[in-house]
């Protein structure tokens, strides 16, 4: 794997994800791998801790995984406390 196919897998801006918190105290770890997965696109799943808790500014780092084997990981960071988040390229 080399670090520039992986930037290519998963992009080198921040991109937003919006998720709905709804009066939860976690964010649900299925819907954030989904958002991530389709938001990255090209096959790739993501594989996100669980429990995570809903802070405006929080942070949590996620794998990535491409249909083709590439992987990496993400730094997500919650916009605010109503699901809404950013990511982008750790490594």
């Amino acid at each position: 794997m080399t670090h520039r196919r992986t930037a290519a897998l998963i992009g080198t801006v921040v991109t937003t994800v919006g998720l709905l918190a709804a009066c939860s105290s976690s964010l649900s770890q299925t819907d954030v791998q989904d958002k991530l997965g389709q938001s990255i696109g090209g096959g790739a799943t993501a594989s996100c801790p669980s429990d995570i808790p809903v802070k405006a500014g929080g942070t949590f780092v996620c794998d990535i995984t491409n249909a083709d084997g590439t992987s990496g990981q993400i730094t997500v960071t919650q916009d605010d406390d109503q699901g809404n988040m950013s990511w982008e390229q750790t490594s």
